[in-house]
């Protein structure tokens, strides 16, 4: 068995090439739009989410100083985004520590962009709001998380969640 651990650590880079700089990100919520199920024959009300749909998702990129790749977020416009991860585990069937690489990709819009503080010997808390429109989340080769709003797709573990709305559809 293998028990996730901790991220050693990570890169953050402009369309899987362009080195951006050094943060802390926080990954989106995935919040589904819900609606509540309630009328004769139910033992009070409920929620349901509706299938494939998400309320505004955001990441956050909390950069440690500002470089020449940083002005660029504001202009209003989408950009993709790569984090490259190396994480580690404990493999329970030969107690050993072992490194798994995680890759998450998104195509956001800035929505925020603070420049941060000027203090003395001190990180400059600048930080880049994007609203995620494409967010896919990969481990080795399998695909585990991929939500595309644009082009209506929403695979979790390599299985397309929307395929039998799209025939619906049809």
């Amino acid at each position: 068995m293998e028990l996730p651990d901790k991220v050693i650590n990570y890169k953050i880079y402009l369309d899987g090439k362009t080195f951006l700089g050094v943060g802390n990100i926080t990954l989106p919520t995935f919040s589904a739009i819900s609606d509540t199920v309630k009328g004769a024959g139910l033992l009070g009300e409920f929620e349901t989410p509706v299938i494939g749909q998400f309320s505004s998702t955001t990441i956050t990129i909390e950069w440690t100083g500002v470089s020449e790749h940083y002005f660029q977020f504001i202009e209003p416009r989408g950009y993709h985004i790569d984090l490259f991860s190396a994480n580690q585990i404990y493999n329970t069937s030969n107690s050993q520590l072992e490194v798994v690489p995680l890759q998450y990709s998104f195509v956001g819009i800035p929505k925020n962009v603070e420049l941060g503080k000027l203090e003395v010997a001190s990180a400059m808390g600048s930080n880049t709001e994007f609203e995620v429109v494409r967010f896919l989340a990969r481990d080795g080769d399998l695909t585990v998380l991929e939500l595309d709003k644009p082009n209506f797709k929403f695979v979790v573990n390599g299985k397309d969640i929307l395929t039998d709305v799209r025939n619906a559809l049809n």
